[in-house]
């Protein structure tokens, strides 16, 4: 993803952001199911790498493709006596379960020529594994016990790493999705589900579920946020589902009006599920972080063949989405793999910086971060001027994204921002200014400071002079009017004992 940056200053210092998000543009929908076939289905999507499964004769066997039909590789493991691939993740990495005699084994495959991987730790009481999703080198699924309970499994490469995620106190868990180290799916326990998130072990357990009124699943994650389907006692359901985190972030995505939805995949700000525009009729959709957002992507396939369909999972490379899922051809009497594309319109981002009294420097750093977290994905570092825009580029590989700047003699600001739904019109920072010693909050070191150096000037020599600790008596200056004097100190007294955001 690309960013353009328009920087002005008026009496508010005004910026734009010109990033890849989706604004406007048509899908395009590629059939993938092989001739030689009777069935397909599609389910991941990393990079040009779909996987999925085929029927042939009566076998289900793993299949892949690179973005057509006649790119269709079968990847069934020798000796299995069927397979599929239901996760495709970075490091063209593939998951999913072979069968062999009467057990289901998680497997991971290493692309359509490379290995094969055999990840069934034969856990004691255990009547198979399942492999669900894969990313970073890891894979999740679950383990069946012969007793009938599931536990939540997740993998690193090999059999003898498996860990066990499920929490001490519930009857269960799956896990079904992986990306950026962390893991969901759900827990279940007296009859309810809840949807479920992991940071690599059971006890890193975070209950999502929106309340006590609510039964939920998480069933994907990607860049900070999670999706899947939540079921309400007023409402119904199930009805797809977002998080970020938390429980108290959920977002329903339903689009008001139809029977039921669920969403099976997230990346870069961008969800995919499918919508039951009755109770018999699915379509595949995609949202991008609100129900307002829905997408039929049904629309984009020829309607007198295709009844019905679904979209199990999204990734997004710039200006790029794929989306794979399936649809039923009622020509053919087949479920037919389909990968719809799709690239997305420039989209901007735009507000103003508030100084509140305080004088912003020339240039302000903007740092990019994934959301929550201190991690840097870009920067930006526009000139603040009254007469001129100046446009810089950036590489960023998500649209949801924390924008975070500390200009000298303010507190840190962060905001978060998503383009995922087109052109975002209020990024504001509202800035306090006071932070004369640069340490993120305003305190006696502050007040110190100013304090020696009131009544300094821009006349006096050492005006730009730092001291032993590094602070310039300019640096109290903190309106910028050339003094430091009463309207300096009242910036300190206003916001004496303010913190700034990390």
């Amino acid at each position: 993803m690309y960013l353009r940056i328009v920087t002005k200053i008026l009496s508010l210092t005004a910026f734009s952001i010109a990033t890849t998000a989706q604004v406007c543009a048509q899908w395009t929908a590629t059939v993938l199911h092989p001739a030689s076939t009777v069935y397909s289905e599609g389910w991941g999507v990393h990079g040009m790498t779909q996987g999925g499964l085929v029927v042939i004769g009566s076998t289900t066997q793993a299949a892949l493709w690179a973005g057509s039909a006649s790119s269709y590789t079968n990847v069934h493991p020798a000796g299995a006596v069927e397979s599929n691939i239901y996760g495709v993740g970075s490091g063209n990495q593939q998951v999913g379960t072979a069968t062999y005699g009467s057990r289901p084994q998680a497997t991971l495959w290493n692309g359509p020529t490379g290995s094969v991987v055999n990840l069934d730790n034969f856990l004691f009481g255990s009547a198979g594994t399942f492999g669900h999703s894969v990313n970073d080198g890891q894979q999740v699924g679950y383990v069946q016990m012969n007793a009938g309970g599931t536990l939540a499994a997740l993998w690193l490469g090999t059999a003898g790493s498996f860990v066990d995620l499920n929490p001490v106190g519930v009857d269960g868990s799956y896990a079904n999705g992986v990306a950026n180290g962390f893991q969901v799916g759900s827990t279940y326990a007296n009859n309810g589900s809840d949807a479920a998130m992991w940071n690599g072990s059971a006890a890193s357990w975070v209950n999502l579920n929106p309340g006590t009124d609510y039964d939920s699943e998480a069933l994907g994650v990607g860049d900070g946020q999670q999706v899947g389907r939540v079921w309400h006692d007023v409402d119904g359901g199930p009805h797809a589902a977002l998080w970020s985190g938390t429980a108290s972030s959920f977002v329903n995505l339903h689009p008001g009006g139809l029977h039921h939805s669920e969403a099976f995949g997230v990346d870069e700000g961008m969800q995919c599920g499918h919508v039951f525009i009755d109770p018999e009729f699915d379509h595949a959709s995609v949202w991008s972080g609100s129900a307002a957002s829905w997408e039929d992507l049904h629309l984009y396939l020829d309607q007198d063949d295709y009844a019905f369909s679904t979209a199990r999972g999204i990734w997004r490379n710039g200006n790029t989405v794929f989306v794979v899922g399936d649809a039923y051809n009622t020509t053919t009497n087949n479920t037919e793999a389909i990968l719809w594309t799709k690239q997305v319109d420039p989209a901007s981002i735009s507000g103003v910086v508030n100084s509140a009294g305080g004088k912003l420097p020339l240039n302000i750093a903007i740092s990019f971060r994934n959301v929550g977290t201190q991690t840097e994905i870009g920067t930006a570092n526009p000139a603040v001027n009254q007469s001129t825009s100046i446009y810089l580029t950036s590489a960023l590989s998500t649209p949801n994204v924390d924008m975070s700047i500390k200009p000298a003699g303010f507190l840190r600001r962060t905001i978060t921002v998503n383009t995922g739904s087109g052109h975002v019109t209020n990024a504001n920072f509202n800035l306090i200014p006071g932070d004369i010693v640069n340490d993120n909050v305003i305190d006696l070191s502050d007040y110190t400071k100013l304090v020696t150096y009131f009544n300094a000037n821009s006349s006096d020599v050492n005006w730009n002079t730092p001291d032993a600790e590094g602070t310039r008596p300019s640096d109290a200056d903190l309106n910028g009017d050339g003094v430091v004097d009463l309207t300096d100190y009242t910036l300190i007294v206003v916001n004496f004992n303010a913190i700034g955001d990390n």
